[in-house]
């Protein structure tokens, strides 16, 4: 299955709706990263997705989801499995 089609089955599920499909998840964009708090700050909202680029030839696979304070009903989505390579979400 296709990560993003896997990612769009997550965010319906969720109710998520700022995840920016058209940009590759592992590319870092902004729409992806939730970038730490500066100066003791501290973040209100995470919607992190980390990838791990260390595969075989260069291939990248969702290994994080951080949902953290997005106020996001219902529980974590079976669609969550359909991303093979996932080993943490936060909720």
């Amino acid at each position: 299955m296709n990560v993003i089609k896997a990612l769009h089955e997550i965010a319906a599920e969720l109710g998520k709706k700022d995840w920016n499909f058209s940009e590759n998840p592992c590319n870092n964009k902004s729409s992806w990263f939730t970038p730490p708090p500066t100066h003791g700050s501290q973040a209100i909202n995470n919607s992190t997705v980390t990838c791990n680029c260390s595969f075989t030839n260069g291939e990248c696979h969702i290994v994080v989801i951080y949902l953290v304070g997005q106020d996001l009903d219902g529980v974590l989505p079976p669609s969550l499995s359909k991303l093979l390579y996932i080993k943490t979400v936060t909720p």
